[in-house]
């Protein structure tokens, strides 16, 4: 376990956010650390999807993953993610407090506070009550106040061009 766990947050509009978790998820991997990503509102297999299978030390954990972005499901569905997140985030919550893992990442986080799932508040609340040696990542577009407010690490990923801009489709293994 880390000595003293801090709090990073990698948000913005720009590509690499998850990318940049990921990468401090292998550096602390191959200082064997135990790391626990999970991933909210996800679409489509990706390539850490695939890759963190192959190291030892990450356990995966996929929260609502769907074919379709939040925004595009039906109320129903909606609500069923609603439901799906508010229970895993039941047990997340004693894995930080407990300290079970040395690295958590909470990928797209932000996401499930933006869309009114669980409120920035009680999500800062609980990282707050971590135990010492718990490091936090979390990721995501338009971080609140409380969460970036929470943070010993900010760092914003700003979009200046991107190939999406211009018609091209998300590309196997370097968009996902």
């Amino acid at each position: 376990m880390f000595k003293k766990g801090l709090v990073h947050l990698y948000t913005g509009d720009g590509k690499g956010k998850t990318t940049a978790a990921l990468g401090l998820a292998m550096r602390a991997a191959g200082h064997d650390k135990s790391i626990l990503l999970v991933q909210f509102l996800k679409t489509k297999q990706s390539g850490e999807d695939i890759s963190t299978r192959f190291i030892n030390n990450i356990d995966l954990k996929e929260v609502a993953k769907s074919d379709k972005y939040f925004f595009q499901l039906s109320a129903f569905e909606k609500e069923d993610v609603r439901k799906k997140i508010k229970r895993e985030w039941k047990e997340l919550k004693k894995i930080i407090i407990r300290g079970e893992y040395d690295l958590i990442i909470l990928d797209e986080i932000t996401s499930v506070v933006n869309n009114g799932i669980i409120p920035a508040d009680e999500i800062s609340g609980n990282i707050k009550k971590r135990a010492s040696g718990v490091e936090i990542v979390m990721t995501g577009k338009d971080a609140s106040r409380e969460l970036t407010a929470i943070s010993d690490y900010v760092t914003q990923m700003q979009m200046i061009r991107h190939p999406n801009n211009i018609g091209s489709i998300p590309r196997v293994g370097i968009e996902y």
